[in-house]
């Protein structure tokens, strides 16, 4: 079986949130006056520049994931939800290295991403 990158990015994005919810599921009870903590998962698309197509498929899932996601926590009372923060890379180097110093700035520990490996190089170190 042969993985395009779109579902590589897929498998990954799933295994980030999965592993987000497996963290904050495990012990936590959504009491009826505590509001659930809100953990926020980045996300490095490029929705424009040559890759813009291929961003929008996956920014589209990536959405759809949180939804679920957020309806499983709600249905279970957990005490966490999933945020999903998306910023665009434009396919670049550069702006994805911007992309992800915007979300280390608003404080966001896991990032699914970026869509490239040149973009990938640019935001290693």
């Amino acid at each position: 079986m042969k993985f395009t990158d779109q579902g590589i990015i897929f498998i990954v994005a799933i295994t980030v949130l999965g592993s987000v919810l497996a963290g904050g599921c495990a012990t936590n009870v959504q009491t009826v006056n505590t509001p659930p903590r809100i953990v926020s998962v980045g996300s490095l698309l490029p929705l424009t520049g040559d890759a813009a197509s291929v961003g929008e498929g996956i920014n589209s899932t990536l959405y759809a994931a949180e939804t679920d996601i957020n309806s499983y926590l709600a249905a279970t009372n957990a005490s966490m939800r999933v945020h999903l923060i998306v910023k665009n890379t434009g396919t670049t180097p550069d702006g994805a290295l911007a992309a992800m110093k915007e979300l280390h700035a608003e404080g966001v520990e896991a990032v699914v991403g970026p869509y490239t490996s040149a973009e990938l190089k640019a935001i290693a170190p």
